[in-house]
């Protein structure tokens, strides 16, 4: 528990920022109300970052696309992963490596096979976990239904 220096209330550390002297519900008004007074700065501000933050958006990206193609074996079958995609597009879902392509433990492959589309908020809470259990999980399902790979669900 904590005592805010503005509202003078006692609230749960979890209401306050690392370190942050007021708690959230005071910062974010003293930000609102600070972006209205100085209205130029707030937004000559928010185009720098913006323009900062869309260059690192783009290193990101090429990173990305480039661990992306060198994980893409030549012996993959490239049309079958441009179903994949599509299927996922189609259903609006993303595409999910099981086996993450970058892990500390693993280096997965991008390959039909270990691809899954699965919703959005079910791939960001998996993020770049590996878990071998659900790998296991996933090949035994795939298995008891005469599948190679959950990839091939929704298709032929």
């Amino acid at each position: 528990m904590k005592e805010c220096n503005t509202c003078k209330t006692i609230k749960a550390l979890e209401d306050y920022y690392p370190r942050a002297a007021r708690c959230k519900v005071c910062t974010i008004a003293a930000s609102k109300k600070w972006k209205e007074v100085n209205r130029e700065r707030a937004l000559e501000h928010q185009r720098i970052s913006n323009k900062n933050r869309q260059s690192l958006r783009r290193i990101e990206c090429n990173i990305r696309r480039k661990r992306v193609k060198d994980a893409t074996p030549v012996w993959s079958n490239k049309e079958e992963l441009k179903r994949i995609y599509k299927l996922a597009s189609e259903r609006n879902l993303v595409v999910d490596h099981i086996i993450p392509l970058k892990h500390d433990l693993v280096c997965g492959l991008h390959v039909p096979d270990n691809l899954r589309c699965i919703p959005v908020e079910m791939n960001a809470a998996k993020s770049n976990k590996f878990n071998q259990e659900a790998a296991s999980a996933h090949a035994a399902v795939a298995a008891s239904f005469g599948i190679r790979a959950l990839s091939k669900w929704g298709g032929k």
